[in-house]
C-alpha cells in the first residue's frame, strides 16, 4: 500500500516544478539573454551600417547626375539672395535629382532623424566635403586644382569642385558621416575634414563602432577607422560622444 501511494504521488507531481527548479530555469534564461543581447545589438548596428553606406552611395549617384548636367562640377552649397547657405541636399531636391525632402538616403539610420517641423530639416543630413577657409591646406600637387570658390562682396562663400581636375578621386571623401558638434545626435550638411574649414561647427562622426562611412569622389563607399580618415586629411572628429583632435 505504501509503495502504491509513492507511485501515485510521483504521477501527481511529476509534471510540476518546485520553486528551486523554476528559479534555476529563470537564471538559465537570464544568462542566455545576457549572452545573446550584445550579439543582437551588434547585428542590428551592422545592418544600420550597411544601410548607411547604401544611403551614401545613392547620394553620390544623385550628385553624379547633377555633375553630368553641370560640366562635371559638384556643389556642397550655394547661397540664397540674402547670403545664407543652401545645402547640397536642398539643391538636389529643388533641381529634381531627388524626389522628396524626406528621403531616407539623407540620414544615417544610426542617428536621430530631425522632425519634419524642424526649419533646418535639410541641414541635418550627411556631410558633403566642405572647403572654405582651409583651401590652402589642399596641396594642388597632390589633389589637383579642383577647388572652385566663388565670392560674395569679396568674401569666399560658395563651395564647388571641378571633378575633372581632381587627382586621386578614390582618396578624397565626398559624402560622409557627420554630426553637429553642438548637437551630436543629428547630422550636419558640412563635411569638414579640417577644423579651420567649417569653424568647428561640424565634425566627421565615428559612430559605427569607431568607424565613419564615406562615399568617395569616384563613387565607391568605404567604412573608415580614425587612421584611415587621417590619411584622407581628416584632422579632427567626433568619437565616443566627444570632439577629438587627431593631430
Amino acid at each position: 500500500m505504501k509503495k502504491l501511494m509513492q507511485n501515485k504521488h510521483r504521477r501527481e507531481t511529476g509534471t510540476s516544478f518546485t520553486l528551486i527548479e523554476l528559479l534555476v530555469v529563470i537564471a538559465i534564461i537570464a544568462i542566455l539573454a545576457s549572452m545573446l543581447l550584445p550579439a543582437l545589438a551588434k547585428a542590428r548596428e551592422s545592418a544600420k551600417g550597411i544601410q548607411c553606406t547604401a544611403n551614401l552611395k545613392q547620394n553620390s549617384l544623385s550628385m553624379q547626375q547633377y555633375m553630368n548636367d553641370n560640366n562635371s562640377i559638384a556643389i556642397t552649397c550655394s547661397l540664397y539672395p540674402a547670403g545664407s547657405p543652401k545645402p547640397w541636399s536642398l539643391i538636389l531636391h529643388d533641381m529634381k535629382y531627388l524626389p522628396s525632402k524626406t528621403e531616407q538616403t539623407f540620414y544615417c539610420p544610426s542617428q536621430q532623424r530631425p522632425a519634419a517641423t524642424d526649419s533646418n530639416y535639410m541641414f541635418r543630413t550627411y556631410g558633403s566635403l566642405y572647403i572654405r577657409f582651409d583651401q590652402d591646406a589642399w596641396d594642388e600637387e597632390v589633389y589637383g586644382n579642383f577647388i572652385l570658390p566663388y565670392e560674395v562682396n569679396g568674401k569666399k562663400r560658395g563651395v564647388m569642385f571641378m571633378i575633372q581636375k581632381l587627382k586621386h578621386p578614390s582618396r578624397v571623401p565626398h559624402f560622409m558621416d557627420t554630426v553637429e558638434v553642438a548637437a551630436p545626435e543629428r547630422g550636419s550638411w558640412m563635411g569638414s575634414l579640417n577644423s579651420n574649414s567649417g569653424g568647428g561647427e561640424s565634425a566627421v562622426s565615428f559612430h559605427h563602432r569607431m568607424r565613419a562611412n564615406a562615399a568617395m569622389f569616384d563613387g565607391h563607399t568605404i567604412s573608415n577607422n580614425i587612421q584611415q580618415m587621417k590619411k584622407y586629411g581628416c584632422t579632427y572628429g567626433f568619437v565616443n560622444g566627444m570632439k577629438q583632435n587627431f593631430l
